[in-house]
């Protein structure tokens, strides 16, 4: 979730246990550059990384469907 973003989620536990350990959640990002692309993105297990934001002026980049965030790339050269 971006700061400044609005959620609406509707449950019937209490908003003290839904908000449980929000405030102490710090991803850690990294920035990947491969060839003319850089990358923000979360590093996670076994050499593989969660692709948080794309950073091109090139719009054919965002329209690469292994490039969504979301998807997984490999970090190892």
């Amino acid at each position: 979730m971006r700061e400044g973003e609005d959620v609406l989620m509707y449950t019937i536990l209490p908003i003290e246990e839904v908000m449980e350990g929000w405030d102490e959640f710090e991803p850690h990002y990294v920035e990947v550059r491969r060839g003319s692309i850089t990358m923000v993105v979360e590093p996670l297990r076994f050499g593989q990384g969660r692709i948080i934001r794309i950073i091109s002026s090139n719009p054919s980049t965002h329209l690469d469907p292994q490039l969504q965030p979301g998807c997984l790339i490999s970090l190892v050269p």
